[in-house]
């Protein structure tokens, strides 16, 4: 794994200090912060957000799944 490609070179840190870290040679300026976060509104958004009616959501959700899973589909044969 110490093979060199052929027209790469090995980076010459001419005036390297003793405890210089190879990453300090990348200086990545920081990203401009986000703006503040603003929900969606809306019906279902409101349903969403909300926290007794997300717990009925998920549970008519996973109670149409199971529907679906006990109650699979098959074409008539004829």
């Amino acid at each position: 794994m110490k093979v060199v490609p052929e027209g790469a070179h090995v980076l010459d840190l001419s005036g390297e200090q003793p405890g210089m870290s190879p990453f300090q040679l990348v200086n990545v300026v920081p990203p401009a912060p986000l703006p503040p976060y603003k929900p969606l509104g809306g019906t279902l958004a409101k349903i969403c957000y909300g926290v007794h009616s997300r717990l009925y959501l998920i549970g008519m959700s996973l109670g149409m799944i199971a529907t679906g899973l006990v109650l699979d589909y098959a074409p008539q044969s004829r």
